[in-house]
C-alpha cells in the first residue's frame, strides 16, 4: 500500500506511509541464481500507467494531475511484475494499492438561491442557511461563511454564522 499527494508532479515518490516518510523501493530476489551466476537485469511492469518504478527501484508517480475527487476516487489498484531483461521469465504479480491524499485543492460552490424578501421587524430571525459543497476532505472541506457586501447601508442589519451558514 502505497500513498501520495494528489496532483504531484510525475517523478514523486510514493512512500509507504501516510506521513509520507518511507518511499516504497521494489527488489527482485531470484532464488535460481548462485553466488557465482552473474547478475541480472530486471525491468518492472505494471498494469497502470499512473505509476511506473524508476532506475533505483522506486514507485514514483507517472501521470501529472492525479485527481484524488475523479473516478478513481483516490485509489489506485493495479499489479506489477519484474521481468529478466534480455529474457522471458517475470515474477508473479504484486498487488498494489496506492492512495492518493487530499491536498486543497478545490473550492467551495454555492448553489443559486431565489431571491428572498425580509418582512421589516426588529427581532432577530434566521432568515437563510447557506450551504456550500467543497469536494476535499477533513479540514480541507471546512468551510467558513462570511458576508461579503450588503446593498443600502444594511450591513449592520445582517451577520452570518461563520460555521453554519446561518
Amino acid at each position: 500500500v502505497g500513498y501520495a499527494k494528489e496532483n504531484s508532479p510525475v517523478g514523486t515518490v510514493v512512500m509507504s506511509t501516510q506521513n509520507l516518510r518511507n518511499p516504497i523501493t521494489l527488489q527482485v530476489f531470484d532464488r535460481d541464481m548462485t553466488a557465482g551466476d552473474p547478475i541480472l537485469n530486471y525491468k518492472f511492469e505494471l498494469t497502470t500507467t499512473a505509476f511506473a518504478v524508476n532506475t533505483e527501484g522506486v514507485l514514483v508517480v507517472n501521470e501529472p494531475n492525479l485527481d484524488r475527487e475523479g473516478p478513481n476516487n483516490g485509489r489506485y489498484s493495479f499489479q506489477l511484475f519484474a521481468r529478466e531483461i534480455g529474457g522471458e521469465a517475470a515474477s508473479s504479480p504484486v498487488s498494489m494499492v496506492v492512495h492518493l491524499l487530499d491536498v486543497n485543492d478545490n473550492e467551495p460552490v454555492l448553489p443559486t438561491y431565489p431571491q428572498i424578501t425580509v418582512q421589516a421587524g426588529d427581532g432577530r430571525r434566521n432568515i437563510l442557511r447557506i450551504q456550500a459543497k467543497d469536494e476535499d476532505e477533513g479540514g480541507n472541506a471546512e468551510v467558513k461563511y462570511s458576508i461579503y457586501h450588503v446593498s443600502n447601508n444594511g450591513k449592520n442589519k445582517f451577520e452570518i454564522n461563520e460555521t453554519t451558514g446561518d
